[in-house]
């Protein structure tokens, strides 16, 4: 007869193995993620933006005021973390001023953590989860921050590297000078991505170009 102590060991791989399961799916449709993680409905529209980074290295979305770009960058964001392997993706915002980092993408990210009991803890520009280490014990890893660097500054963002990086930049329309340097800089390979969001209002910048691709 199998002792109480493997059975729970039982229980827990299976728990294990169906939520792996779980999450291979939700890689594949973020819509799907968003329905059952975090039990919403979204529209076609903001299903398009989640299949966009699912499928391409840059996806710029282009919308009028308070359509919910913010909200949707939250959930990429969330979906991202929570369907690769803890300690390998990695999320970075940014935005023109810091109060647009986190009290606007960042509120959003933390309504997404809250609401989809997902690991670790956040506060309102950084997540920590715990990863487990060579040793086989678990240490707080910073997976996803928001940093508002001075634009002419082009070593901003050195440094960060991960298999699987995401960078979203909310309000890039007001992202301007070498910023954009060190933000392409950091998409070195094929398993990272970027999100442009905004109002392209300003002819002849970074944004509005992105919006006139295809």
């Amino acid at each position: 007869m199998a002792s109480a102590s493997s059975l729970i060991d039982i229980r827990e791989e299976a728990a294990r193995i169906e939520l792996e399961l779980r999450r291979r799916r939700w890689a594949r449709d973020p819509t799907l993620w968003v329905s059952e993680r975090l039990k919403e409905t979204i529209w076609s529209g903001q299903t398009k933006i989640l299949n966009s980074v699912r499928d391409y290295r840059r996806t710029a979305v282009k919308s009028c005021h308070e359509v919910g770009k913010s909200f949707i960058a939250g959930r990429v964001a969330g979906w991202w973390l929570d369907t690769h392997i803890p300690g390998e993706a990695v999320v970075l915002t940014t935005a023109p001023t810091g109060p647009q980092v986190s009290a606007i993408l960042w509120k959003e990210i933390g309504r997404v953590h809250t609401k989809g009991n997902l690991a670790g803890r956040t506060n309102q520009t950084n997540w920590w989860i715990p990863v487990t280490q060579a040793n086989g014990l678990a240490k707080e890893e910073l997976v996803a921050f928001g940093r508002k660097p001075a634009d002419m500054n082009p070593s901003a963002f050195q440094g960060i590297h991960a298999k699987y990086l995401l960078v979203l930049v909310d309000e890039a329309c007001g992202v301007s000078g070498q910023l954009w340097e060190a933000i392409d800089s950091l998409l070195t390979h094929d398993q990272s991505k970027i999100v442009l969001l905004g109002n392209p209002d300003f002819p002849e910048t970074e944004f509005e170009g992105s919006c006139k691709v295809g």
